[in-house]
């Protein structure tokens, strides 16, 4: 999940880390960040800019499906090792949970 605005330069980087589902909140962007995030297969929502992101950051919350949810800003990467672990977590909390029910 990620606010946008004019983030088109730094929107791959970010797009190429992601795992599950993309939800995008843009502010009205003038460049190809849209386009970009639509060719991810992101769920783009359009909203004015106001100033502050934190209604816009609770708006993409609940747009998203997954139990998990990672904010990133469009300047910020996931390093190799990071998204293992990340991974790794929520493996093992499926697993547990499975494993939890099956009791």
């Amino acid at each position: 999940m990620s606010f946008t605005r004019n983030s088109g330069r730094w929107l791959r980087g970010l797009l190429d880390n992601v795992v599950d589902e993309i939800v995008i909140v843009d502010g009205y962007s003038s460049d190809d960040t849209v386009e970009i995030a639509k060719s991810y297969g992101a769920k783009v929502f359009q909203r004015k800019p106001r100033g502050y992101v934190e209604p816009d950051r609770a708006f993409a919350i609940r747009q998203c499906k997954n139990d998990w949810v990672l904010y990133l800003d469009t300047d910020k990467r996931l390093n190799s090792k990071l998204k293992r672990d990340l991974r790794k977590i929520i493996e093992h909390t499926i697993e547990s949970n499975l494993l939890s029910n099956n009791d």
